[in-house]
């Protein structure tokens, strides 16, 4: 299947895994060389055109045929599938949800049926930068979506923190927020949004310690309330 003219971003099957979501960004031009110095093998990356529309793509996985197709307002970062909303119950009005996190600090909430919106809100916080590195909805229905970014601190040090909010989809509000020292390299759900595996790059001031700064955690993932 051959369905996106940019970089492809993200990708999740539907929970019954007859449906495949595609996310893309920028459209690939060349691979440019990179000029290393002496005894460092060459490297090349590759070029995109920020011109091209990113897109999102419903796709038929037995067939590849494409069900729905939407452009999206701005480069995405992160997709997520709401697994609990997928399982069919009777009498049960709300459809099938999917979110997508946009360059521009957006959260898009679509329908997965057709892919219309939803939902908009702005994952900004404060005066600081959010870059949103994952998300997931919770299990149930009214559970919160979660997203995970690099939060750049607004005091003198403007230190760097991993980021952690619970979304109310509804409202498009932020209900709560967690943070932990380091920048988020990458990080991942399980299928039902209570566990978070991040891997986070700590800052040292030694650049001479033999040991890389990285630090991975595995998180049991709630909203708790403090005393």
């Amino acid at each position: 299947m051959q369905r996106h003219a940019g970089e492809v971003r993200a990708l999740e099957f539907s929970l019954d895994c007859q449906s495949l979501v595609s996310v893309s960004g920028s459209g690939f031009v060349r691979m440019e060389r990179i000029r290393m110095p002496e005894g460092v093998p060459a490297m090349a990356r590759p070029t995109y055109d920020d011109n091209s529309t990113p897109t999102i793509v419903n796709t038929e996985v037995a067939t590849g045929a494409i069900q729905w197709q939407a452009n999206l307002a701005a480069l995405p970062l992160a997709l997520a599938l709401d697994r609990s909303s997928q399982i069919v119950i009777k009498g049960m009005i709300r459809p099938p949800q999917l979110a997508v996190a946009l360059h521009n600090q957006d959260v898009v909430v679509l329908n997965l049926n057709d892919g219309s919106i939803l939902k908009t809100f702005s994952s900004r916080y404060g005066k600081s930068t959010i870059r949103t590195s994952s998300m997931a909805f919770g299990d149930g229905p009214g559970k919160p979506l979660w997203t995970v970014g690099t939060r750049y601190t607004a005091d003198a040090e403007n230190r760097t923190v991993t980021s952690v909010s619970a979304w109310d989809v509804v409202r498009g509000k932020r209900v709560a927020t967690a943070e932990v020292r380091g920048q988020i390299v990458s990080s991942g759900w399980n299928a039902w949004g209570t566990q978070l595996a991040t891997i986070r790059h700590i800052d040292t001031t030694a650049l001479s310690q033999k040991r890389l700064p990285w630090s991975f955690h595995l998180w049991d993932i709630k909203i708790g309330r403090t005393k």
